[in-house]
């Protein structure tokens, strides 16, 4: 078997265990281990089941969150149809992505190649990242504009928490029915 042939069977490999890990810090530690980003800092909580195609292009520094089903997009296959039209436009387009200290990345986004991210921004589920999410910012929609900042959501997030607090709830379950009740008898 030729060299190139086994380092591909070595990534499939690596994909397959690493898809098969069951929970998010195994999948965090696994990252860590076989230096599977080119860059890969502390606190790193990575839930999608997918390593990206290139994940050599890509660097994510410290306390990032990585929600289920983001996608890391580094490349294109567009070279293979222009290839065809014109053989010196055959060179694969790629781009690297970047993800500062503390960002948190929404289920279901995608971040295409070239994008910077943060630090202390958050881009929201389903968001489709084009450009890039400035520092101290919240990204959201398709595509990705902003939507708000870090530090509201901060504080919104400590009041919830002082609210939680003071109804002294043991059971969050149902501190969370009560507040959802509470709302949608309001609309009804």
């Amino acid at each position: 078997m030729s060299c190139w042939k086994l380092k591909e069977v070595k990534k499939l490999i690596q994909k397959t265990v690493f898809f098969c890990l069951p929970f998010s810090d195994m999948r965090s530690r696994f990252i860590k281990r076989h230096h599977i980003f080119f860059k890969c800092g502390e606190n790193l909580f990575y839930q999608p089941r997918k390593i990206p195609m290139d994940p050599k292009l890509i660097k994510i520094h410290n306390n990032v969150v990585v929600s289920a089903d983001v996608r890391f997009i580094t490349h294109d296959v567009i070279h293979l149809l222009m290839r065809n039209i014109d053989p010196d436009l055959s060179v694969q387009h790629l781009g690297c992505i970047e993800i500062f200290d503390n960002c948190f990345i929404g289920a279901g986004a995608q971040i295409l190649g070239g994008v910077s991210i943060g630090p202390n921004a958050i881009v929201a589920a389903g968001a489709v990242v084009t450009k890039d999410v400035l520092p101290g910012t919240i990204a959201a929609g398709i595509p990705a504009r902003k939507a708000g900042t870090f530090e509201n959501l901060k504080a919104k997030r400590r009041a919830e928490c002082e609210k939680i607090k003071a109804a002294g709830m043991d059971n969050r379950t149902e501190y969370e029915w009560r507040k959802f009740d509470r709302k949608h008898k309001q609309e009804r």
